[in-house]
């Protein structure tokens, strides 16, 4: 979808910003890892979560409110992914209430970041990006977050092998990056290897295939 409006650029550096939480790991002031990335997202998606209410609310943005609307008429393709990320909300909820540790369900552990709060920052910002982003923003999410993924492998390499030791903790075997843990390493840079090998079959511009290939060995 997406809509046109002055204030768009504000939701994209947000999510550039969301996107390149993998490489935020300082100890010990975000740590557990997955605790301190969670912290900074639901604070960034909060802020653009208030500043969708004021546009949808008080603003005459009016190309905004109906790419909003136009997401809720059941003729809409949209409809359809829509109705399903509702449902699964409601399904984390209902859950929830009926959990035998609520309170252990509303916030998960700070050692994964689970828990039914977290789950709804997830499920609120997938409607938020589909929503903001025009067809032609998703290409440079995608690019964006490729890089993100290049950045943290190289950093699993320089801890593989001891490099810049003084910077990275060296680790004699599964370097975990900034991730937290080698396998959660190992899948986000699954999930990006596939985005990768994807575009660059597709792309028709040299320089962009090879920075897609060579993204997919590392």
């Amino acid at each position: 979808m997406g809509f046109n409006s002055k204030l768009r650029w504000v939701y994209l550096v947000g999510f550039f910003l969301i996107l390149a939480l993998p490489l935020l790991n300082l100890p010990p002031w975000f740590s557990p890892p997955d605790w301190g990335k969670t912290i900074v997202f639901r604070i960034v998606l909060s802020s653009l979560i208030f500043l969708f209410i004021y546009q949808l609310l008080l603003s005459k943005d009016s190309t905004f409110s109906t790419a909003v609307g136009n997401v809720i008429q059941k003729r809409n393709r949209a409809f359809g992914p829509f109705l399903v990320l509702i449902a699964l909300f409601v399904i984390f909820l209902l859950a929830t209430i009926f959990s035998l540790d609520r309170n252990f369900s509303l916030w998960g552990s700070p050692y994964r970041s689970g828990g039914f709060l977290n789950f709804a920052f997830y499920i609120i910002f997938a409607i938020l990006v589909f929503l903001i982003l025009r067809k032609s923003d998703w290409q440079k999410i995608w690019d964006f977050a490729i890089l993100i993924g290049i950045f943290v492998s190289i950093i699993a390499i320089f801890q593989q092998f001891g490099l810049i030791s003084k910077i990275f903790i060296p680790f004699e075997s599964r370097a975990p990056s900034t991730i937290g843990g080698p396998i959660f390493l190992a899948i986000y840079l699954l999930l990006l290897s596939f985005l990768a090998l994807s575009f660059g079959i597709k792309e028709v511009k040299l320089w962009k295939k090879i920075f897609y290939f060579l993204s997919l060995l590392l």
